[in-house]
């Protein structure tokens, strides 16, 4: 059974931030750690009528990317990113991990290459959702990992605080 919370949030986002209507294309996306309230918001864009697209991000495959990646391959950008965000109408996203310290080891320099490989859809959301032709929402998703870097347990962290 899905948490009420997770619920309400979705429809607060789906209803309310980004005022999905029938016939959008919503993408959805987050760390595979949150994928209970990817469930949720799918469901309820769904409902509405929207055409769903989504991704489950993985720390540990991108680990490996930017650890065996060249240059030419970390610069190479996103081509799932460029192109959905290139014709959605709404994109929802949620920040969480499991481990928040994941990429500590990774060599700095392949860490700006990668980045750099962001540019292109990053220009395209900044671009789109400053003409008003995305709708962008982006919440934290609670995680343990987020929990113990605030030096808090779970349940202090996010059922007393945050819902």
């Amino acid at each position: 059974m899905a948490d009420e919370r997770l619920n309400k949030l979705a429809k607060l986002l789906v209803e309310y931030s980004v005022e999905v209507k029938e016939g959008d294309i919503v993408y959805v996306c987050a760390d595979e750690v949150a994928t209970p309230w990817v469930i949720e918001v799918v469901k309820e864009a769904t409902k509405k009528g929207a055409h769903i697209e989504y991704t489950l991000e993985s720390d540990e495959i991108k680990e490996i990317q930017l650890k065996y990646g060249s240059e030419k391959q970390l610069k190479s950008g996103n081509m799932i990113y460029e192109s959905i965000l290139s014709e959605a109408d709404v994109w929802l996203t949620a920040w969480g991990n499991r481990n928040t310290r994941m990429l500590s080891r990774i060599n700095s320099d392949k860490l700006k290459m990668y980045q750099q490989g962001s540019s292109t859809w990053r220009k395209i959301y900044s671009d789109r959702t400053g003409d008003g032709s995305l709708r962008w929402c982006g919440t934290q998703y609670p995680t343990y990992a987020d929990a113990q870097e605030a030096s808090m347990s779970m349940k202090i962290l996010f059922t007393e605080l945050d819902y």
